[in-house]
């Protein structure tokens, strides 16, 4: 070949490859990116959920086996729950008797509450809660708990203890909406203002019942005082010392429901003609006098109608309130109410007719559940 033509060959070659560059529409890129999905912000935990509540929020801290009005009372804050006037957040006994739990559940049970909490007294007063005080004096919680449905253990430590029962209830509360009702001895109430803080709140017992108790009601304080007011004495097996702790300590207002005041009031006589045998709170009062039949004086049960209704109600003014004294105890276990106020110790003085709360009383513990 000659020069002429390799130098045209390589002049041709030239020109294929700067038409080929000049079909491209650019010089080559990088394949596009897709831009990155941002991270989601951190989630803020969830704050507890609050139970709905209806009425009054009550939390019933009992001595179930002593005395049998404490079940007319359990039933009596049922009724009222089913008419939306109050809400059982839980029951604590105040006797460490295995069998309390259980028969507080039978009671819950039937009225349709199978899984209110339930929390069991520390320090063993009481194991086996009966009217040692009376002749007959039947265990008949135990009965209960034998002869009807529920599912609590009676096994103490398959329980939840009744001061970290307090503090899971309280904990999952709004600010100032809870009432205490206190109707037996006062060992809990005492242990709750000296509980730590714990997996339910970092609050002290002390803060916490601050902060979450609207009012601690009590059924005791004898007026105008006692030698041997039993739920501040401490009974055969306890002593002051737990009382005196919450009557001088307890940070939110305290009503007392003084005990004499309802002392007339009877009630459960008619249980066993208006209801019927399947019913548990028919089946305690008739074990409590191995009879049917009978009544039995609605202290506790006076202390529910003020935690629900207040002062008074559809039946009229049920009770006055004192202010202008305060109540005292002695280590000794002597009682007094004495001046001035302290701006936390009122007293309930009805006013209301005992027949017509007798009435009302019957009314509540005779309903049939709502929902069983």
């Amino acid at each position: 070949m000659c020069l002429t033509s390799k130098y045209a060959l390589s002049l041709a070659a030239t020109l294929v490859f700067l038409t080929a560059c000049n079909n491209t529409s650019g010089p080559p890129t990088d394949p596009p990116t897709v831009p990155e999905t941002p991270a989601p912000p951190p989630q803020t935990p969830e704050e507890p959920s609050v139970p709905e509540v209806e009425g009054a929020a009550i939390i019933y801290d009992t001595d179930f086996g002593l005395d049998v009005d404490d079940v007319g009372a359990l039933a009596m804050i049922h009724v009222l729950a089913d008419r939306g006037e109050a809400t059982l957040l839980g029951v604590v006994s105040n006797v460490s008797d295995p069998y309390a739990p259980a028969a507080i559940d039978v009671i819950n049970t039937y009225y349709g509450r199978p899984d209110i909490p339930i929390g069991l007294a520390e320090g063993g007063f009481y194991e086996e809660a009966y009217p040692y005080w009376r002749d007959p004096d039947p265990r008949y919680i135990k009965d209960l708990a034998e002869d009807f449905p529920h599912d609590t253990s009676v096994n103490p430590a398959d329980i939840p203890t009744a001061v970290e029962t307090y503090r899971k209830l309280l904990a999952a509360q709004p600010d100032g909406s809870v009432t205490v009702v206190s109707v037996g001895f006062m060992q809990n109430l005492s242990g709750l203002m000296a509980s730590s803080p714990d997996e339910h709140s970092v609050l002290g017992g002390m803060a916490l019942v601050r902060q979450k108790v609207k009012e601690l009601v009590i059924m005791g304080g004898e007026y105008p005082g006692s030698t041997n007011d039993l739920y501040l004495v401490g009974g055969r097996e306890m002593d002051p010392s737990y009382a005196a702790d919450v009557l001088e300590n307890w940070p939110t207002k305290t009503v007392f429901n003084t005990g004499l005041e309802c002392e007339g009031i009877v009630n459960g006589q008619t249980l066993a003609d208006t209801t019927p045998e399947s019913n548990p709170v028919r089946a305690a009062y008739t074990m409590f006098f191995g009879k049917e039949g009978e009544g039995r004086p609605s202290w506790d049960l006076c202390s529910v109608l003020y935690t629900a209704r207040g002062t008074s109600g559809p039946e009229g003014t049920y009770f006055t309130t004192r202010t202008d004294e305060h109540l005292t105890l002695s280590d000794a276990g002597v009682s007094r109410w004495v001046e001035p106020g302290d701006g936390r110790h009122v007293r309930l003085v009805r006013v209301l007719d005992e027949e017509v709360m007798e009435a009302m009383f019957e009314g509540f513990i005779t309903t049939p559940p709502a929902n069983p």
